[in-house]
């Protein structure tokens, strides 16, 4: 699986969505979320992540729902 995403901006993404980052956690073969984008919600600090999306096509369509 490709882990760059052209078409879908991962920063814009991550803040709507609550996240810090959202990145390819290929250990689990999944997009996660890490940490939390309201530095007074620490609930997200999570060093595992939270799964976001099991493919590219999936994170596309979860940016779509997000604009």
């Amino acid at each position: 699986m490709a882990t760059k995403m052209e078409h879908v901006n991962l920063p814009e993404l991550a803040g709507a969505l609550g996240y810090g980052t959202i990145a390819w956690d290929a250990e689990n073969a999944c997009w996660s979320g890490y940490g939390s984008s309201d530095p007074t919600d620490r609930t997200r600090d999570d060093a595992g992540g939270f799964y976001v999306a099991a493919s590219n096509v999936e994170l596309a369509e979860i940016m779509k729902r997000a604009n």
